[in-house]
């Protein structure tokens, strides 16, 4: 999947999305809001972020995509294929955040700039070789969406 094909998914997970707008997690979603993408906050320590309903992790939100659900956003979504998960975590993080997407059936990921270290990578590859549907985009979502990351 390209960088293109990704951003017209119809949701976007935003795991580490932050209330703080100095934080890139913050940055991120404001950036799909700002673009009139359909995001999702996944966040632990938040219950609403820029004034959109968090969930708490992509377990959670694969829950919500099979029940009668509060997020409308997640209307016509029914398979974790058609939702880009952005990942903005320290390393350790997002390891666990692909390996539970992994299972889930997530197949959509870009991961921010500082995401990644050579575990991460190690695992990136791993993941490719058993699963060739597996999309894992690394760059900047403000870059790609020409937003102006001092917002």
């Amino acid at each position: 999947m390209s960088k293109a094909s990704f951003f017209k998914l119809p949701l976007f997970a935003v795991v580490g999305a932050s209330s703080e707008r100095a934080k890139f997690g913050n940055k991120v979603l404001r950036a799909y809001q700002e673009k009139s993408m359909n995001a999702l906050p996944i966040s632990k320590k938040q219950t609403t972020i820029e004034g959109i309903p968090c969930v708490d992790s992509l377990s959670t939100l694969s829950h919500n995509l099979t029940v009668e659900t509060e997020f409308p956003q997640l209307q016509g979504i029914t398979n974790p294929s058609m939702v880009g998960v952005s990942i903005i975590t320290p390393p350790a993080a997002t390891r666990a955040v692909l390996e539970e997407g992994a299972l889930l059936g997530y197949t959509n990921f870009f991961l921010q700039p500082g995401t990644c270290d050579a575990e991460v990578e190690k695992y990136i590859a791993t993941l490719k070789k058993g699963n060739k549907q597996m999309n894992i985009i690394q760059g900047c979502v403000l870059v790609e969406l020409d937003v102006d990351e001092n917002k």
